[in-house]
């Protein structure tokens, strides 16, 4: 009998092993169903109170930004000179005779102008043209 026991005892020491554990509580340990040993003393657990950190401050709305209105921008417009005179008003009588653009409007006093016609309204008409031409050129350089 005694051999049969020491036999089993073989086999199930056999199986212990090919399983891993080499007792019975070893095994139970690790399947979480352990008992503690008898001269276990629980000892006592220490607390320790963590503060709540303090709720976050809630964060402002940013403030409403007025919308700002364009400023306007005064446009610098170059000057055009164009200058435009009337012949007869600025013209005659002022800068040539009367006598000249009377005989070449309207033919008269073309004697005391000492030209014809076409002469006198070919001399005025040029002379006013350049006169013109030089107070737009005056304009432009000033600018």
């Amino acid at each position: 009998m005694r051999k049969i026991m020491m036999f089993g005892a073989l086999v199930v020491c056999l199986v212990v092993l090919a399983n891993g554990c080499d007792n019975d509580d070893e095994r139970k340990s690790q399947i979480g169903n352990e008992r503690p040993p008898e001269n276990y003393v629980e000892q006592p657990v220490e607390t320790k109170v963590v503060p709540t950190p303090a709720p976050a401050k809630p964060v402002p709305a940013p403030a409403k930004v007025q919308p700002v209105a364009p400023v306007p921008v005064p446009k610098v417009e170059k000057k055009v000179c164009n200058i435009t005179k009337d012949v007869r008003n600025e013209y005659c009588g002022v800068k040539v005779s009367a006598y000249q653009c009377k005989c070449a409007f309207h033919g008269e006093y073309c004697d005391k102008a000492g030209m014809s016609q076409d002469q006198a309204y070919q001399t005025t008409m040029q002379g006013f043209n350049a006169w013109v031409a030089g107070l737009n050129a005056a304009c432009e350089v000033a600018q």
